[in-house]
């Protein structure tokens, strides 16, 4: 295999390369950086006022800066793929839980702020049971449905007026009614 030989242009593009690390990354002085290039601090003070030079750390700082957003969305995936898995059903603290909702939500932008205006919905809720109130009856897969009263109650057909008194008392009866007495076995008399 046959070596490839590398231009002035190229050798001289890599030396830039690693000048710009060396100062930028590892923050070396010049006499710092010229020791580990082998060459004199003078040609360093010379590389560093070529424009060329400036050029090379404009584009390096550029792919640097690009590749550390691309690690960000990288680690941010991994980050919300973990608070998703923490909200599961299996995740046994509540409290785990909602921290893990309530990181999301700071992520994304989601604000839950109590000093907010609040709006009141019961001037629209009035509106709609209005609404449906004067909806006429409707008949749907042979079910007859009446239309809401308002302030959202049962239609007239499907209102009861239960007396609470005879309501748990019959409850009761029903509960004690349930309870099997141990040792006590009927016999249905035929």
């Amino acid at each position: 295999m046959k070596k490839k030989t590398l231009t002035k242009a190229e050798i001289r593009r890599g030396q830039f390369e690693e000048l710009v690390r060396l100062k930028q990354i590892e923050r070396l002085t010049n006499q710092e950086a010229a020791d580990r290039l082998r060459v004199s601090r003078r040609t360093v003070q010379y590389w560093l006022e070529d424009p060329e030079y400036a050029e090379t750390v404009k584009r390096l700082r550029l792919e640097w800066k690009e590749n550390a957003i691309t690690q960000v969305a990288d680690l941010t995936q991994a980050a919300l793929a973990t608070m998703y898995e923490l909200m599961s059903p299996n995740t046994r603290s509540e409290h785990v839980r909602f921290e893990a909702a309530k990181a999301i939500g700071d992520w994304a932008g989601i604000q839950i702020n109590p000093e907010e205006d609040q709006h009141d919905d019961r001037g629209e809720l009035d509106r709609l049971t209005k609404l449906l109130a004067e909806r006429p009856p409707v008949v749907v897969n042979q079910i007859f449905t009446e239309p809401v009263e308002g302030g959202g109650f049962l239609p007239k057909p499907l209102q009861r007026t239960v007396n609470m008194d005879e309501f748990l008392a019959t409850r009761a009866q029903n509960q004690l009614d349930s309870v099997v007495v141990e040792g006590t076995i009927e016999e249905p008399t035929i």
